[in-house]
């Protein structure tokens, strides 16, 4: 799925993951939510401009990689993201966790509001 529009001159990059489109992609939009269904829950920058990524790393590092598509719609629907974390209990992941919970308390999704990239 394109996640930008087709009209845009950045719309010809190459579609497959490449490292460094990614991280251009990246550091050059920042992501506002409204329903949750295209921003990716995990990658994306999301939350005050910054990804889990960068303000949860312990806990971003114990999601497998395959669960990094999930949109924030479908993690968070049901806490269904506390289940994608796997490995060790360590004290850097559950203080992590803690953090990003409280977070997450303040988010909330606008149905019929498509989210946007800036």
């Amino acid at each position: 799925m394109r996640r930008v529009d087709q009209g845009r001159p950045w719309s010809y990059l190459p579609d497959q993951e490449n490292g460094d489109v990614l991280a251009f992609f990246n550091a050059a939009t920042a992501a506002v939510l409204g329903n949750g269904e295209s921003i990716l829950f995990w990658t994306d920058s999301w939350i005050r401009g910054s990804s889990i990524r960068i303000i949860a790393p312990a806990v971003f590092e114990a999601v497998p990689k395959r669960k990094w598509g999930v949109t924030v719609a479908e993690a968070l629907n049901n806490h269904n993201w506390v289940h994608h974390i796997t490995g060790s209990r360590t004290v850097s992941l559950l203080t992590d966790f803690i953090s990003l919970c409280r977070t997450l308390e303040q988010v909330h999704l606008s149905p019929g509001t498509p989210d946007t990239f800036v």
